[in-house]
């Protein structure tokens, strides 16, 4: 699973951040970073403002 460092970067944070708190949905991850819906029950994904 290799992320480009573009725009996914915040994809990289939001997943290291979510697997230090026990919770690693990866689907949804992958899903968010597809640019498709998040997976039901996941919460929403968080866009940073650069």
């Amino acid at each position: 699973m290799t992320l480009r460092m573009t725009r996914d970067t915040w994809v990289t944070a939001d997943f290291a951040g979510d697997t230090r708190s026990g919770r690693a949905h990866v689907g949804s991850t992958v899903d968010t970073r597809a640019g498709l819906t998040t997976a039901p029950g996941a919460p929403p994904p968080r866009t940073t403002s650069r």
